[in-house]
Parts: C-alpha cells; sequence; structure tokens
C-alpha cells in the first residue's frame, strides 16, 4: 500500500504482519506480482493494469476517475465500488469476485490489443497530418 509522496506510513498505526506501506513504489516493480489492483481509478494506474492484463477493483474518488471506472466496468476489465457502495466488507466482497471470475481475468488479459496499437511515435505524426 501507498500513500502518496507527502503521506505519512505511521499515520496507519499497526498493519498486519502481510501488509507494507510506503510513501512510494514504482508500479512497474510491483504490478507482475499480484493477482489484482485495487486503486483510485486514474488513468496511468487503470492503463498499466491494463497493459499485463491485471484485474482491477476501482474506488473512484474525483477527477477522470469516474469515467475510467464506466469504462472499464463496461468493458469487464474491472468492478467499480462508487463512495456509497464502499461499506465495511464490500471491498473484501470485490476482491474475492474478481480473483474468482474467470470471464473478468480473460477480458483484463487482452492485452495484446495495448500491444498492437501504434506508439506514439507512429500517432503524432499522423495527427499532425490531419491538422
Amino acid at each position: 500500500m501507498t500513500v502518496g509522496p507527502e503521506g505519512d506510513p505511521a499515520a496507519l498505526g499497526e498493519v498486519p504482519a502481510n501488509v507494507r506501506v510506503e510513501r512510494f513504489v514504482a508500479q512497474s516493480a510491483v504490478l507482475p506480482l499480484v493477482d489484482l489492483i485495487v486503486h483510485h481509478g486514474v488513468t496511468g494506474t487503470g492503463l498499466s493494469a491494463l497493459e499485463i492484463g491485471l484485474p482491477q477493483l476501482l474506488l473512484p474518488q474525483g477527477a477522470d476517475q469516474f469515467f475510467n471506472a464506466d469504462l472499464l466496468t463496461t468493458t469487464g476489465a474491472a468492478r467499480a465500488l462508487p463512495n456509497d457502495a464502499q461499506q465495511p466488507g464490500a471491498i473484501t466482497e470485490a476482491v474475492r469476485a474478481l480473483v474468482g471470475d474467470s470471464q473478468e481475468r480473460e477480458t483484463a488479459a487482452r492485452r495484446d490489443e495495448i500491444a498492437a496499437m501504434p506508439s506514439p511515435a507512429e500517432v503524432v505524426p499522423a495527427l499532425f497530418e490531419l491538422t
């Protein structure tokens, strides 16, 4: 779990032995090691998870996070819990469902579609031609 560059890991108090709290950890170092990701729904994290085929549980809070949650749940690659649904036990229940749902795992694993997309180096010249 990360608390952000300005957060204080000690502010969470004692955590279970299987939980590690850090200010920041590079996603590229962590995502390949997990079975799913729970996050607030920002674009970068969502795309990083899609790129390696991780199912996602989104807990959107603001900005583009609600749009991303709608988009990813519509594709079947994620589930989302809006604030009013984040009741005790709801996150645990959603995580268990995601871990056990082979259809969502298969949908999330369509990373070959992302890999087949053109690179920014290919897209930028085409955008210039359009303008």
